[in-house]
């Protein structure tokens, strides 16, 4: 499914609630660049077992309003979800409550959501995570952040992690391990 909307610029909703997707390993740049898409409906059958890659997937999605990942909750085999929501300027809210355990790379995975409010991550698993590379930079509307349960063991890079996140109040890294970070 690499590419598959890519460049979609006058597609403004998709539902893809009854696609079989249970052999599908690349979502890489799914919906890039959808710049109108504002509605996407994957449904409760979706099936994301056996995805390796989600980087790019939503990336400038500029107007993206609401996303359903229902079948997320599961344990996956992703490893890179760098840049997933990268610019998605609309978004207010993710809830990304899922077994992240093989992820290696979120670097700029919220990226430019300039009207994100609310991010829950307290139950995302990162035992495998290495970049985080500016992560949260450009969330201006960001007022409370809980990484607490965030393992950076393996942590190699997290330059400009919190970068521009003029709102945030409230930030909580109290388990960081950074021993293995060198560049900060």
């Amino acid at each position: 499914m690499e590419y598959m909307f890519n460049c979609c610029y006058t597609l403004t909703s998709v539902n893809l609630a009854n696609i079989n997707t249970n052999k599908v390993t690349n979502m890489k740049y799914m919906f890039c660049d959808c710049k109108i898409l504002n509605i996407v409906n994957l449904g409760d059958t979706f099936d994301f077992s056996s995805v390796t890659d989600m980087s790019y997937m939503f990336s400038n999605c500029q107007l993206l309003s609401e996303i359903t990942l229902i079948n997320l909750n599961s344990e996956t085999k992703i490893k890179y979800m760098n840049s997933m929501f990268y610019n998605c300027q609309q978004l207010t809210n993710i809830n990304l409550n899922f077994d992240a355990s093989n992820v290696i790379n979120m670097e700029q995975l919220f990226r430019g959501c300039k009207n994100l409010v609310s991010l829950n991550l307290t139950n995302l698993k990162t035992n495998s995570l290495e970049k985080m590379n500016n992560m949260f930079t450009g969330c201006t509307q960001l007022t409370y952040l809980n990484l607490c349960n965030f393992n950076t063991i393996n942590v190699t890079s997290m330059q400009g992690l919190f970068s521009g996140l003029e709102a945030l109040t409230y930030l909580n890294i109290d388990n960081f391990n950074t021993s293995n970070v060198n560049n900060m």
